[in-house]
This record gives structure tokens, C-alpha cells and sequence, in this order.
């Protein structure tokens, strides 16, 4: 079985064509018995003559995989939905103009969607890990830390590469869409989830990817992770593709709208 996964960003500059430090990374794993990295890459190298968040796409659009995990929101909280439910958030958010960039602007988004004033409303599954001690975004908050941006772009690709699936709401054989959270996935191992990032936390990072020897094997692979900690999410949301796939990603409870999706965890 082939599963992705995806580091993503609501930054448009990171999906230009060229990009010196680029931050969105795919990684393409196997899954048994260990998950083996088999590649590992920055979306800028995907092959198509489209720009890259088109190649992305298109990518997903093919299906060639079982399940892949994307580090973005798939929704928002339910009291801001539009009626029709998930559906209409997506066409919703598929009409809103975005000249020069490859989806909306955040600011759009949530004008789009509210005339009250940006405040931090959470999702069931955003408060479940913020109780946890992570510091998640939210997808209705523009600065600091916002999160429309990435919700914005996350729903254009949504839109964009039809999934056949998208759990919780469905499943399928193949070319299934879930919402990776890597943060979630370091915390669920408890393993270290903050400041893994940059030369500051590459200390972190490497104790982090040295606990991940009995659950991943990294091949040639290795010494990218160690240098990227996009590189290293985007293994970590395979987990996510992975988890669903196998049917042991904790589901949504049940008081939970049915509308704001879950973010996917494996055990």
C-alpha cells in the first residue's frame, strides 16, 4: 500500500515555482510491517506543467495511493458554517476571487463567512488536543498565528483535487483525504512537539527522529528530516493516512458536529 503525506502552508509565496527554503514537503510512504519512506520531496518537484499548487492537485486528483494526511483544517467551527454543511463551505470558499495567487486570502475567507469581530473559535477536535497543552490554531483567527490562511488554501485543494473520499464524513479503497495534525502525532507518542523547528530545534528534532527509528524507517532519507522539520511533518502526516486506513484513528465523538471533521492520530 502507498500512503502520502503532506506538510502544508496558507503562504502563497511558499508555492511559487522556485523556492530557496521551501516548506511544503511530500513524503510517500509503505506501510508494513514498519512504514518505509520511499520518497521524500518539496511539492515544487512534482511533476506537471501546471504551478505547484495545481501539480498538488492534480497528484491527489490521480488517487494513485490508499490514503494520504494533509497538515491543514479541513473545516471550521459548525456555528460559522453556511447552510448546506461541509459541501457549501467548499463551493463557498471555491468563488471567492483570488487574482495572482493560487487560493483566497485568509481576510476573504473569513469575511466571507462572518461579520463579527475575528475571535479564537475552536472545532471539537482543536480543543480536544488544545487540552492537551498544544497550541493550536484557529481556523476563524486572523493574526497572531492565524489560521484562515491555511484553512483557505487547504479547502481550495480540497475543492480542486475531488478526493473519493474524505474521512470522517466518508471512506474509500483508495484516494482517501484525512486532516493530519503532526503536532497532535508527536503528542499522542509523547514524544517532544515544540520548537523542533530550525537550527534551534535541531537538537529536538534529531531526539525526536532517533525515537521514530521503531516506527519508521527513514532509508536515504534520513539526513532530509534531520535538515527540514517540513520535511519531517510531512512524514508525520503519513501516519495520519495511515491510522485511518487501518481503522485506528480515534473517530469523532459523538456530541460533535458532524460537519467540522477530525484531525486523525495514529495510536
Amino acid at each position: 500500500m502507498r500512503f502520502i503525506g503532506i506538510d502544508f502552508s496558507g503562504d502563497a509565496g511558499k508555492w511559487r515555482r522556485i523556492e530557496k527554503n521551501p516548506s511544503v514537503w511530500i513524503a510517500e510512504l509503505s506501510s508494513s510491517p514498519v512504514p518505509v519512506v520511499q520518497a521524500l520531496y518539496p511539492v515544487q518537484q512534482l511533476a506537471g506543467s501546471g504551478s505547484p499548487f495545481e501539480n498538488l492537485a492534480a497528484f491527489l486528483r490521480q488517487g494513485d495511493y490508499f490514503s494520504a494526511g494533509i497538515d491543514a483544517p479541513f473545516s471550521i467551527p459548525a456555528p460559522f458554517m453556511p447552510d448546506g454543511g461541509w459541501p457549501a463551505l467548499l463551493d463557498l470558499n471555491s468563488q471567492l476571487p483570488h487574482p495572482n495567487r493560487p487560493f483566497p486570502r485568509g481576510d476573504g475567507f473569513l469575511a466571507a463567512l462572518t461579520s463579527r469581530p475575528p475571535a479564537k473559535h475552536y472545532r471539537h477536535t482543536e480543543n480536544r488536543w488544545r487540552q492537551q497543552g498544544l497550541n493550536v490554531r484557529s481556523p476563524m483567527w486572523w493574526t497572531p498565528r492565524g489560521g484562515p490562511p491555511l484553512t483557505t488554501a487547504c479547502l481550495k485543494l480540497l475543492a480542486l483535487s475531488k478526493p473519493k473520499a474524505c474521512w470522517p464524513w466518508s471512506t474509500s479503497a483508495t484516494g482517501m483525504l484525512t486532516e493530519a495534525f503532526p503536532m497532535a502525532q508527536l503528542r499522542q507518542w509523547k514524544l517532544p512537539y515544540q520548537v523542533y523547528n530550525g537550527d534551534k530545534g535541531q537538537t529536538t528534532r534529531g531526539q525526536i527522529i532517533d525515537a521514530l527509528e521503531t516506527r519508521v524507517s527513514f532509508g536515504s532519507y534520513l539526513s532530509v528530516v534531520r535538515a527540514s522539520a517540513d520535511a519531517l511533518d510531512a512524514v508525520l502526516a503519513g501516519f495520519a493516512a495511515i491510522a485511518v486506513s487501518r481503522g485506528v484513528a480515534p473517530p469523532p465523538e459523538a456530541h460533535w458536529p458532524d460537519t467540522e471533521g477530525c484531525i486523525a492520530v495514529h495510536p
